[in-house]
């Protein structure tokens, strides 16, 4: 038992320094492919880098390739490793290197490089929207894009931009920005509210005109019914201002 134990061992530690050797004299390593023209290649590195991505779990879109290297008229083995390199938050960049030799053919080697941007599910506007519309599930969609590091998404529910609205039109199929959204004006200017009004210790209800939109708690400018002056009031719910004082 004990010689078949030193052989096995034996065994293990050529094989060992066998793959050592191989390593320090650059053998290549990595996927071995069997390849007829660069084209075939090409197609065949941005499967396996797809693939990879795939397997791992990850959404994403693949970029263009650049950097090529290898004559077109290519056929055999070739031996493609993968390297990949963070650029952003969102953004990859996985470099192909490529090592051939084809019979008595001088070996050569080229570079594949692609950019691979992280899909992320963004809400989209489903129909066009004019300034100062209201916001509703309605009225958006949800899908899987790519997007820049630099730009502010929305990424609440629907449901949470009841009460909201767009700060600008907005066509049909635009992402929604957070800076898109604003609070919906309890009141809003043009339009008649309520107005309670102090007249030494008793308080009366009026109609007025609002020059301003306004939110609750805010100080805007009104007309009541039937005057001419200005008077500044605080917004106390949607439709309802008290008046604080002359302007």
């Amino acid at each position: 038992m004990a010689d078949r134990s030193m052989v096995i061992l034996r065994a293990l530690l050529l094989l060992a320094l066998a793959f050592a050797g191989a390593a320090r004299a650059g053998a290549p390593v990595g996927t071995l492919l069997s390849v007829v023209s660069a084209s075939d290649l090409r197609v065949q590195v941005q499967a396996l880098v797809q693939g990879g991505i795939d397997a791992s779990g990850r959404a994403a879109q693949l970029g263009e390739a650049g950097q090529w290297g290898l004559a077109e008229g290519l056929q055999g083995e070739v031996w493609v490793r993968l390297s990949e390199k963070k650029l952003d938050a969102h953004t990859r960049q996985v470099e192909a290197q490529v090592r051939t030799s084809s019979g008595d053919a001088a070996p050569s080697a080229g570079v594949l490089r692609f950019v691979l941007r992280d899909l992320q599910k963004v809400w989209v506007s489903s129909v066009s929207l004019r300034k100062d519309a209201p916001l509703d599930c309605g009225a958006l969609r949800q899908e899987q894009r790519v997007v820049r590091s630099n730009v502010s998404r929305w990424t609440g529910t629907c449901e949470a931009l009841a009460g909201w609205r767009v700060k600008r039109p907005i066509d049909a199929g635009d992402l929604l920005l957070s800076a898109d959204l604003a609070p919906l004006s309890a009141v809003s200017a043009n339009q008649e509210a309520n107005a309670s009004v102090s007249v030494g210790a008793v308080l009366i209800e009026v109609r007025a005109t609002v020059l301003a939109d306004g939110q609750i708690g805010q100080e805007i400018p009104v007309r009541l019914a039937g005057q001419s002056g200005v008077l500044k009031a605080r917004v106390r719910a949607p439709g309802e201002v008290v008046v604080i004082k002359g302007l």
